[in-house]
């Protein structure tokens, strides 16, 4: 049986080669014809979910106790923390074994989404092998959560009367959760309430300092490198040419609309990388690994006996052949640019029009392939994909129910039309 709570374990690689065949056998194809030997070690990291695995860019693992403490904390082993600190304290080259991660730059005002799931099979950690003598990347408050922090219940989960059944019933703590991005904490003080049933960990198998000076400069581990590499390489396919479509988006603006707010056009690359699944909106989940799914909506069913059909919503990103439909919500606004909501327009409603607008006119402008982005995801979706805006206090009730068709409920019961998330959203669909 798996024990619940943050543990830390020292492994050879004979003995956990099989757990890591099981999520990326092309990794443990490489690393046996180098054929480790035991002064070669790694570390099993797990965690319930919810946990921060780095805050404010530090790595925590957990003691002999289970407590999780910061890598640069004095009551850790100082092996444990040479072994795993060498990543300006942060997270050393690791590979997920089960469930997932979220990485985020977390602060006071914002959480600002970097990668929404790094799911298990994922090698992740590899940047530092870019760098040189010098680094324009800063050191930030990175945030690394066990499971995806992002998610949220579509319908309302606020009353308070409701909300202190939960938390007394439960014997755990914390406000009723005023904003979607609220949902998170509660979610996690949930599941550690069940956590003799749920049994939710994510685990992470970390390599050790050892191992990075041999993958630099041993030429005995020169294809582990190249392959670490290369996934370093792919996955950072977007952020990598996200300077050009800043200019592309620029261009498109003097070629054919001048007359685009600049205060809106965060927002409208936003929608159009979302659109070309380049980054995540959000849909409807009962993916497991993503975060124990189950046993959150089981507890407002039964516990805060929710009225609405109890549907979490998790970071998604749109893709034929996993996820066709996702949203995105001027409630929940997912941004790479930061953005002064002061200089909006007072309504939902009114940004809304005002970017399905403007949106349009770039599409049009796209279409035309005057750039020559024939090649790229944004193109090929603007054909490929249906874009609907829409509002629960403009739209027909059965227009926006029918908007979330794709989604058959487990409990029955009526559809959160109530959910501020509905309230000034885009619809993203694959045309099939």
């Amino acid at each position: 049986m798996i024990e619940y709570g943050p543990q830390t374990k020292e492994v050879i690689w004979s003995e956990i080669r099989v757990r890591v065949a099981q999520v990326n056998p092309e990794l443990v194809g490489i690393i046996d014809k180098i054929a480790p030997d035991e002064s070669l070690t790694l570390f099993l990291l797990s965690y319930p979910y919810g946990s921060e695995i780095l805050k404010n860019g530090v790595l925590h693992v957990a003691d002999k106790s289970g407590l999780l403490l910061g890598i640069d904390d004095d009551r850790l082993s100082p092996h444990l923390a040479k072994s795993l600190a060498y990543n300006n304290r942060s997270n050393p080259l690791s590979v997920v074994l089960s469930n997932c991660v979220e990485l985020s730059l977390a602060t006071p005002a914002y959480n600002f989404p970097i990668y929404n799931n790094i799911q298990s099979g994922t090698v992740f950690g590899t940047g530092f092998m870019f760098l040189h003598d010098y680094s324009d990347q800063p050191i930030l408050t990175w945030s690394l959560t066990a499971g995806v922090r992002g998610i949220f219940m579509l319908s309302k989960i606020a009353d308070a009367r409701q909300h202190q059944r939960l938390i007394k019933t439960l014997n755990i703590q914390g406000n009723k959760p005023d904003t979607l991005s609220d949902h998170w904490d509660i979610f996690r003080q949930v599941t550690d309430a069940y956590a003799h049933e749920s049994l939710w960990i994510t685990e992470l198998l970390c390599f050790s300092e050892k191992w990075l000076n041999l993958i630099l400069y041993d030429l005995k581990f020169i294809e582990l490198k190249c392959y670490l590499l290369n996934k370093s390489f792919i996955s950072s396919e977007f952020w990598r040419n996200k300077y050009f479509w800043d200019m592309i988006f620029g261009l498109t603006t003097l070629q054919g609309c001048k007359n685009t707010p600049p205060r809106i056009m965060p927002f409208l690359k936003q929608l159009f990388f979302t659109m070309g699944g380049c980054f995540y909106g959000f849909a409807p989940t009962l993916d497991e690994t993503l975060a124990p799914i189950s046993l959150i909506q089981q507890a407002y069913h039964d516990i805060y006996e929710l009225e609405y059909e109890p549907i979490i919503m998790a970071p998604t990103v749109l893709d034929i052949a996993s996820c066709k439909t996702v949203y995105y919500s001027l409630n929940y606004p997912v941004c790479l640019e930061f953005v002064d909501r002061g200089r909006l327009p007072g309504s939902n409603s009114k940004l809304l029009d005002e970017l399905e607008h403007h949106f349009l006119k770039y599409k049009k402008q796209l279409a035309q392939n005057q750039l020559k982005i024939q090649n790229t995801r944004i193109y090929q979706s603007l054909s490929q994909v249906k874009v609907e805006f829409l509002h629960a206090d403009l739209h027909d009730s059965e227009k926006i129910i029918a908007s979330f068709s794709q989604y058959q409920g487990k409990y029955g019961k009526l559809f959160p039309i109530n959910s501020g998330f509905l309230r000034g959203y885009v619809r993203f669909s694959l045309e099939t």
